[in-house]
């Protein structure tokens, strides 16, 4: 028997009633994204298209290293165009872990996406995002309210919209963006665990919007 028997439900704390139906998640179109890409420098051009190409949440691609593919960091592999999420940050400081186990993972990328990004990484070390430190996410936030694109999730609902458009494995789906699954079929199937598949997927699908040229820097 309980001390005290109490049930600490939301009715008895009064929680307020959250309908997912009236949540404000605002997404982003093809036309937007280009518009943005076309108006933007070098550095927040490729974060716009990774954010939207990838589908990685803000805190993730600001972490991106340019690193060995096997450090312990997140890093992009040119040869391969992945990116492989291992940490994120917090107030601008790499963490030891991510969000959750599910966002460890490795992101294919449309090569030419990854073509983009190698260029404008060049012969540079350290962060892709950023000099010597990553890029401030504050500093993101106001370019992007410069460029009229809503907040940084918005180019994640756009990715997880054109791979739910493009009819996309919902286990591949998953398991690029970093969520976690309660389908026992998905369990099973193991097509997250394909590297091939993956990549098939990837290249079939395509970003859902056009790239500019980015020159060196």
């Amino acid at each position: 028997m309980p001390l005290f028997p109490r049930t600490w439900d939301s009715d008895f704390i009064d929680l307020p009633v959250v309908d997912p139906r009236q949540q404000h998640t605002p997404t982003v179109s093809r036309e937007q994204i280009e518009g943005a890409l076309t108006t933007s420098n070098d550095t927040f051009r490729c974060l716009i298209a990774c954010l939207a190409g990838s589908g990685l949440r803000i805190n993730e691609a600001l972490a991106i290293r340019l690193d060995d593919p096997q450090s312990p960091h997140t890093v992009f592999d040119p040869a391969s165009s992945t990116i492989h999420v291992r940490r994120g940050l917090w107030r601008g400081r790499e963490q030891d872990s991510t969000k959750t186990p599910s966002a460890v993972r490795s992101v294919e990328i449309p090569h030419a996406l990854g073509a983009m990004l190698m260029e404008f990484a060049g012969k540079r070390e350290g962060f892709l995002f950023g000099n010597g430190r990553p890029l401030p996410e504050t500093t993101a936030r106001e370019h992007f309210t410069k460029v009229n694109l809503s907040p940084f999730h918005s180019l994640r609902r756009f990715r997880v919209k054109h791979l739910a458009e493009q009819n996309c494995a919902p286990a591949v789906a998953r398991y690029w963006t970093g969520h976690a699954t309660s389908d026992i079929h998905e369990r099973y199937n193991h097509l997250a665990a394909n590297v091939q598949f993956r990549r098939a997927e990837c290249d079939r699908i395509g970003l859902g919007f056009e790239l500019p040229e980015v020159k060196k820097v």
